[in-house]
């Protein structure tokens, strides 16, 4: 194992995952020998830094998420900045989320128990009434909801503790920076009506969704879900339940009629908070049978549980060795300021944490430090010398150099302390003895075994030869990569790990090498990205990248993502086919600053468009002076207060460009990065909307307003990539 990277008081053991904003450590923290836990260090990625808006966001999280104390939600210990790092230091629940076990359920043909199920949804029931109950320290509601209750975000311990996470997109009524009504954000198979139409979000809400995660657990079938994000939040606005019974034919009534109460379309036809749900949930439950979710996690994950543990001994293990082998330092002879430009502010005379990675560290205290006069700060053992080496983690790291280097001279007398150290002592004398002992053993087996290493040799010669036959088959078959042990790359790995060292391989490599990069960039000359994709990736572990297919999968990424994403390709960038949220006949979303128009795109993995690429995307290579052509054309595009207002995306058909992006004149005005002159400011806002005439809602239309203003009923945005 390498060494385990330090942050701050903090040990990262492990990364757990990582998304579009910050990344999820498994980590150690140990006080003193004291005492040692796990936890999970959820630290924002570097880029997101030093952006302000995604800062007040994380700050808004960190606020929301540290006043929460209760036994069913995840408990936020400690937050901060390491050096230019903003984190989160959470509680770490080993076990899974409700997400893995309906899934591991679902693989084995079973279902939960109502009576789990159940429980669990008194457990959050609870949770979520603590959290839009809390006040702050003012007496005055918080006005907390969660909007994404889902399964990813309900974690189950193996203890059989239930903990609701993330706060991460919650809203209050006294966050530092609003979101905006009408904003959709959540998971769409989960969300409740009122979220998808951007009406008032309550803490109905949440009863909602955690209905409909009640109705997946006992199903074991969302509830909402289709092929397209667009149509699910179609299912969603439907709002048809079929009956529970239907599905489960054992289901007791009660339970049937309580999920389908939390799930009605209108908020006031369902239960008015979760305290009033949950006393409707533990009524059922004192009907249903006793069951235990310890013992049925127990069950369910025994091997992998046994195995994490093993594993979590083994990384503790690994970093308390670590942790051991770092010793401090006792300064002696150098004053404040100048310690302070080694390690940061100290004060003067207190021990320095000194992480060493020495293979046999020294076990004591140093006791005198000398400064040369050239500027080095050094250390003197027993004829040796420690050079300090400033690194970017907290501490300095140590290594031994060679005794030619000690600079002689007069020694300070601070703090001496007795003898100096000896940093080698009998105890690598006797291994010595040890290693020749077995280095003589292993001559011996050597030659007794030397017939047997010639059999095994060319039977392996055999066998690679077979295997690189069936390799050059899959390149001429063009069968580059596919299910695993079957496609030319798989087998080319497989190879290599069994028979190493061989030749052929490098022979083989660059063949498979040259047949995945033509592959590649064929998919993507044709517009097939999610095909292009895993060819070059995996053209570049095959053999040495160079530009061509680096910029190439850079190409084929934002392609997958912009396929995925809605987006239509306009020249090098893409472009949202229609007004945020990007759902065709979804009600654009406005009354949105330009601050909050660009913190949008960006969490959404996009970027506000600059006003030439909005003007490429609407007058196309031709310039035309509306999306549908050169001259006005009536009722194509909404303009001249037709309407009482804007409309859902795309439902003016024949407001479409040649590419196929929609309503990019009249609807609503929309935000750019561009600046209104340079140096300036104002940002422009094009295509005009609704009330404005036809020379107002041309493609080079152009307005223009303050990041803080523009925030009326007319102003939308889209994102471009």
């Amino acid at each position: 194992m390498g060494e385990i990277p330090g942050f701050g008081k903090y040990q990262l053991l492990r990364r757990l995952g990582v998304g579009g904003m910050a990344e999820v450590f498994l980590a150690r923290v140990s006080q003193g020998g004291v005492f040692e836990r796990p936890i999970v260090i959820k630290r924002v990625l570097p880029h997101l830094n030093s952006n302000q808006s995604f800062t007040r966001m994380f700050l808004d999280e960190v606020r929301i998420s540290a006043s929460l104390q209760h036994a069913n939600i995840v408990q936020v210990f400690d937050f901060g900045q390491i050096r230019d790092d903003y984190y989160l230091a959470l509680e770490y629940v080993q076990g899974r989320s409700l997400y893995q076990v309906l899934t591991a359920l679902r693989d084995r043909g079973q279902r939960m128990p109502p009576a789990l199920v159940v429980g669990i949804g008194v457990e959050l029931c609870r949770a979520l009434d603590y959290a839009h109950e809390r006040k702050d320290p003012d007496g005055r509601p918080m006005g907390i909801v969660h909007r994404d209750v889902s399964p990813t975000n309900i974690l189950l311990s193996f203890q059989g503790e239930v903990k609701l996470v993330d706060f991460g997109i919650a809203t209050a009524a006294d966050r530092l920076f609003q979101t905006t009504t009408g904003g959709v954000k959540g998971k769409c198979s989960y969300m409740a009506p009122e979220q998808v139409n951007g009406e008032l979000i309550t803490q109905q809400t949440d009863v909602f969704a955690l209905g409909v995660v009640l109705y997946e657990a006992l199903t074991m079938r969302t509830l909402f879900t289709a092929d397209t994000a667009l149509d699910t939040l179609a299912k969603v606005r439907e709002c048809d339940v079929p009956p529970l019974r239907d599905q489960v034919s054992d289901l007791p009534r009660a339970l049937e009629r309580t999920v389908l109460h939390t799930l009605r379309p209108n908020p006031r036809d369902r239960p008015r908070t979760c305290r009033e749900l949950e006393s409707e949930l533990a009524s059922i439950q004192r009907t249903l049978p006793s069951a235990s979710l310890k013992a049925f996690l127990g069950h369910l994950f025994a091997d992998e549980k046994a195995a994490e543990e093993a594993d979590l001994g083994r990384l503790f293990g690994a970093a308390r060795a670590q942790e051991a082998a770092a010793y401090p330092v006792r300064v002696a002879g150098l004053d404040g300021s100048a310690l302070e430009r080694w390690n940061g502010a100290r004060e003067g005379g207190e021990p320095v944490f000194v992480p060493t990675d020495e293979p046999a560290p020294l076990a004591s205290r140093v006791h005198l430090l000398l400064q040369p006069a050239d500027g080095s700060t050094i250390l003197r053992v027993q004829g040796q010398v420690v050079d300090i080496v400033r690194t970017p983690d907290p501490g300095m790291k140590v290594r031994l150099a060679p005794p030619a280097i000690l600079p002689y001279g007069p020694e300070s007398s601070g703090d001496s302390g007795g003898a100096w150290l000896t940093a080698v002592g009998p105890g690598r004398r006797r291994a010595a003895w040890v290693l020749i002992g077995l280095a003589a053993l292993a001559v011996a087996l050597a030659a007794a075994g030397l017939v047997v290493m010639i059999v095994r040799a060319r039977v392996q010669d055999r066998a690679a030869a077979r295997a690189a036959e069936v390799i050059r088959e899959r390149i001429a078959q063009h069968s580059l990569v596919g299910p695993p042990g079957d496609s030319a790359a798989e087998r080319l790995t497989a190879a290599q790990a069994r028979f190493p060292d061989r030749p052929e391989w490098r022979e083989l490599a660059g063949a498979l090498a040259r047949a995945l990069k033509e592959a590649g960039l064929a998919a993507l000359a044709a517009g097939r990205f999610e095909e292009a994709l895993p060819l070059l990736e995996r053209r570049a572990t095959v053999a040495p990248p160079d530009a061509e297919v680096t910029a190439a999968i850079r190409a084929a990424q934002a392609g997958a993502f912009a396929s995925r994403a809605g987006m239509v390709r306009v020249g090098d960038f893409w472009i949202d086919r229609y007004e945020y949220p990007n759902l065709r006949d979804s009600p654009p979303l406005v009354r949105v600053d330009w601050s909050t128009a660009e913190d949008l795109c960006r969490r959404a993995g996009k970027r506000l468009c600059t006003e030439q690429e909005w003007e490429r995307a609407c007058g196309g290579a031709d310039r035309l002076t509306y999306p549908y052509g050169l001259v006005y054309q009536p009722d194509q595009c909404v303009s001249g207060a037709k309407t009482e207002g804007p409309q859902p995306a795309g439902s003016r058909r024949g407001c479409v460009t040649p590419a196929g992006v929609a309503d990019l004149s009249g609807n609503v005005a929309e935000w750019t990065s561009s600046p209104f002159q340079p140096g300036s400011a104002q940002k422009v806002v094009k295509g005009g909307f609704w009330e404005q005439s036809a020379g107002q809602v041309s493609c080079r239309a152009r307005d223009y307003f303050l990041p803080g203003q523009g925030g009326a009923g007319h102003i939308g945005f889209r994102c471009c990539r």
